[in-house]
């Protein structure tokens, strides 16, 4: 079984954290935590870090795997951190509209859109482009059921898997129509994903181990039992709703004050010897994976330094929110930089075991395997297969290997001679 997060974060967490983690202990204590973490990473704006000479936002991708009615549904209670902003950004855009709309002389196509923080998983390619371009300082897609992105992702137009990478190192996205005379680019695209599902939800969204999305992403995984719980008053007794709509209110003035540092953004840093102790630390998960054999899994190992830095940012702040106004450089405090690094030492480990159960499943396959499949319609023939493993330089007989395995894996089913038909 997976570890808990270990009790000295939760001694040590800046003091505006505490009261919302106060009601809960094991892993809705650490659901909270993590979910709180990732919401408040799309509400930060105008915070960088360096990391390998490029500049890093705050923003966190992450998700969290666990058998139904086990206590995930307790990130959704960090979703009210984020509701001030997104309602403040969604009525003044609104409201703009509007007002453009009624114009005479405006072509409604040329009014402003109404923008949204919090944009849901069921969005088009092209609108999250739109959202990426027009709200300004980051969006945050945050969905309790992860299918409901899955489902997006299966779809042509829905499609926009290279986003996610992207947008998790803030490289340059663009987007071309002909159909609408459509061009949208953002420059540093500012994304924040929390997610929650199942360990089945999640196969439809990590298609290939390869491709980069999977070691984008924090993940905290968990296996067990449902157990019955006391709901009655009794049994709860604590109005969890009050203390988040209370950091809210601290987070809400917070991010006011960021937005007016929009021309001298603040930078946060480590010290030199945090950094000393983060390349020491790293390096000796990331030598122990390789020595046992799982050198596949090194480019999370990696990706989880660029995340370990982002959660002592996202804790530093929260820890010095009152006095960051003037503010144009913070440095690290060693207690947040010890939970970041104590965080990663944890969940570095259920993404592992995320990774060892997707490679289990049937249906996750390499990179080019996945892309001759995916491009083949509902039933199709081997000459199918051939044409589209040949334009991937893949050869006729690894091809056929290809279509044997997905019959052995059940993936395919053989329907007539030569002609098969995806399960």
């Amino acid at each position: 079984m997976t570890k808990l997060l270990d009790e000295n974060i939760f001694l040590n967490v800046p003091e505006l954290l505490k009261p919302i983690l106060a009601g809960f202990e094991g892993r809705e204590r650490d659901i909270v935590l993590l979910s709180t973490l990732g919401v408040i990473s799309a509400m930060l704006p105008n915070i960088y870090y360096m990391y390998d000479s490029n500049k890093y936002s705050p923003n966190l991708y992450m998700i969290i795997v666990a058998p139904p009615a086990s206590g995930k549904g307790r990130m959704n209670l960090a979703l009210k951190l984020i509701n001030p902003i997104h309602k403040r950004i969604r009525d003044e855009s609104t409201e703009i509209r509007e007002t453009c709309l009624q114009c005479p002389d405006e072509v409604p196509s040329q009014c402003p859109k109404v923008n949204l923080k919090i944009v849901p998983g069921n969005v088009s390619c092209s609108k999250l482009y739109s959202h990426l371009a027009n709200t300004n300082y980051g969006i945050l897609i945050f969905e309790s059921e992860v299918d409901s992105l899955s489902a997006m992702l299966k779809q042509d137009w829905g499609n926009f898997s290279d986003v996610l990478r992207k947008a998790f190192h803030h490289e340059k996205i663009s987007l071309s129509r002909t159909t609408d005379d459509l061009i949208l680019e953002v420059d540093e695209p500012k994304l924040s994903v929390i997610l929650s599902g199942t360990s089945n939800q999640l196969q439809p969204l990590i298609k290939s181990k390869e491709n980069g999305l999977f070691s984008r992403f924090l993940y905290y995984f968990y296996e067990g039992q449902s157990e019955w719980k006391d709901i009655s008053p009794e049994g709860s007794g604590i109005d969890f709703n009050n203390e988040f709509e209370l950091l809210s209110g601290h987070l809400f003035d917070l991010y006011g004050v960021l937005v007016e540092k929009k021309d001298n953004p603040m930078e946060v840093k480590l010290g030199d010897i945090q950094w000393s102790e983060f390349n020491e630390e790293m390096k000796k998960i990331h030598d122990l994976l390789s020595v046992e054999g799982q050198e596949y899994f090194t480019s999370s190992v990696k990706r989880h330094g660029v995340i370990l830095v982002r959660l002592a940012t996202i804790l530093s702040v929260l820890r010095n929110f009152e006095n960051i106004r003037d503010k144009i450089f913070l440095e690290v405090d060693n207690l947040d930089f010890q939970i970041a690094l104590s965080t990663i030492k944890t969940t570095i480990y259920h993404s592992l075991e995320v990774y060892h159960l997707l490679d289990n499943r049937k249906n996750i396959l390499p990179l080019n395997e996945f892309k001759i499949l995916d491009g083949l319609n509902e039933e199709f023939n081997r000459s199918e297969v051939i044409q589209l493993a040949n334009s991937l330089d893949v050869a006729k007989r690894t091809a056929d290997n290809y279509l044997k395995r997905w019959v052995e894996k059940d993936i395919v089913v053989k329907i007539s001679n030569g002609v098969y038909k995806k399960i």
